[in-house]
């Protein structure tokens, strides 16, 4: 099992399935935040509304008007908190220290 959203829970999958295998890759933490601003850019481009982006009037607009792109955005917003830290999309933009120190914290497994 592989992709989102699992990999916001795969230490529950070990859990019940102590005999599966885990496959952990690293990359370069400085390629992988230049992958993460870049897939941030095209949220933020291709995506009505912003989805990362917490507190915003399309936020209500889109549960109201979309509800199941409001249940992507969702999971979307659930999937990047869980990877990046739970306060690293606070504000305009992904916060680089927080997504920096939950990438290094995952990494030492």
């Amino acid at each position: 099992i592989m992709g989102m959203p699992t990999f916001c829970f795969w230490e529950q999958l070990v859990d019940l399935f102590p005999d599966a295998r885990v496959i952990l890759t690293v990359r370069d933490e400085d390629d992988w935040w230049e992958s993460v601003k870049h897939a941030e850019a095209l949220m933020h481009r291709d995506l009505p509304g912003a989805p990362l982006r917490y507190g915003s009037l399309m936020r209500s607009f889109e549960a109201y008007l979309m509800p199941s792109y409001h249940r992507l955005c969702e999971v979307l917003r659930f999937a990047w908190a869980a990877t990046l830290g739970a306060h690293a999309l606070e504000g305009e933009s992904v916060n680089e220290n927080i997504a920096r120190s939950s990438y290094r914290k995952h990494n030492s497994y």
